[in-house]
């Protein structure tokens, strides 16, 4: 803002700030929705598995879900994740994965191209599940 248009400003309203507009007010984004949709994510911190999501949220609110998503992002600063399920590994997959890689691990030992280390590795499933590195 240039100097002089500041200098009537003051001058005429009182004040430099901006003059209220005319807009449409807000009717999804208000206080009180933002902390409804507040209660709701964050009731989920300290509960294990009770993960609402956006469109769960929006149905028990009735508050549109471009909103309810618009409300989490920009006024809660928080991200939204798409719930997906992990698959699992079975006995059978372990053994076939254990199988792939001592096959990979003599197949690459022969050629000297290529320096290979082997690590062990324990998960809850798999006991012995091997980690193949191929470095230079």
């Amino acid at each position: 803002m240039a100097l002089t248009s500041c200098w009537k400003k003051l001058r005429d309203t009182g004040t430099v700030d901006r003059r209220p507009v005319s807009s449409r007010p807000r009717s999804a984004r208000t206080e009180e929705n933002v902390e409804t949709v507040n209660d709701l994510v964050l009731s989920q911190e300290d509960k294990l598995q009770t993960h609402r999501t956006v469109r769960e949220i929006s149905r028990e609110t009735g508050i549109h879900r471009p909103s309810v998503f618009r409300i989490i992002c920009k006024d809660l600063h928080l991200k939204c994740f798409k719930r997906r399920r992990a698959h699992e590994l079975t006995d059978a997959n372990c053994a076939a994965r254990m199988k792939r890689a001592k096959l990979l691990l003599q197949k690459f030992r022969t050629s000297r191209s290529l320096p290979l280390t082997l690590h062990a590795l324990r998960t809850k499933r798999c006991s012995r599940s091997l980690h193949l590195t191929i470095g230079r």
